[in-house]
């Protein structure tokens, strides 16, 4: 039975072809206890994707955002991500074959962690960005420049083991307050002095814009608070 052959990328496939034509009714199979166990696992397998989906997809999948990472993030299964991956165009299904066939081998192996994924897990697991940066090899301004990508695209790093203290925080904070979070960092940084690292700028301002985004654009924008998460 192919529900059972290939699962969630079978079933995601038929799904979107039945809603494009509304025969969703015509599907008992969408009824299946299989369903309803995947759909606990991945809260949205077998909806349609929408067009803000798949462009986020895309962009987070050039970024290097690995599989696993990405069925996180869009709470459906590997396996539809792997198939609308194919189906846009980012990869192919050779890429599809070769993925599906590294997991039926030994089936706890992935797809090749990014290098972004790589240093969030890291840091998840308590590590310093020297000890991160150490770890990989890598500079601490390279780890940095993993957190500044992984915020703007809106993938969650705990950054308050990194930050400064309170006080330059503060001044940080004031400093890009003229020009916005978009600001160059050149005058921001002359602004501030030897007192504030370049890191420690760039720190403070993802994690504003992680706050900037958590809260609910109410029209009453209120300054945030940045030990209160």
């Amino acid at each position: 039975m192919k529900l059972d052959q290939y699962g969630d990328e079978f079933l995601a496939v038929i799904t979107e072809y039945a809603q494009a034509r509304n025969l969703t009714d015509r599907m008992p199979a969408l009824q299946t206890d299989n369903v309803d166990a995947t759909r606990q696992k991945y809260p949205k397998a077998y909806e349609k994707w929408s067009a803000v989906e798949d462009e986020r997809l895309i962009r987070q999948r050039r970024i290097g955002t690995s599989i696993a990472e990405l069925a996180e993030m869009f709470e459906r299964g590997p396996n539809a991500i792997q198939a609308r991956l194919v189906k846009l165009g980012i990869e192919t299904p050779e890429d599809d074959q070769s993925s599906s066939e590294e997991q039926i081998q030994n089936p706890s192996v992935a797809r090749k962690e990014s290098t972004y994924g790589h240093t969030r897990r890291l840091l998840a697991q308590g590590f310093s960005i020297e000890q991160a940066a150490d770890e990989r090899d890598l500079s601490a301004n390279t780890i940095v420049a993993h957190i500044e990508a992984l915020v703007q695209n809106g993938i969650s790093v705990d950054l308050r083991p990194h930050l400064p203290p309170e006080e330059r925080i503060e001044r940080i904070k004031a400093a890009f307050e003229l020009g916005g979070l978009d600001s160059a960092l050149t005058p921001v940084k002359r602004a501030l002095g030897d007192d504030c690292s370049y890191i420690e700028i760039k720190l403070v301002r993802a994690f504003l814009i992680q706050q900037a985004a958590s809260e609910p654009d109410d029209g009453n924008p209120s300054t945030p608070n940045l030990f209160d998460l």
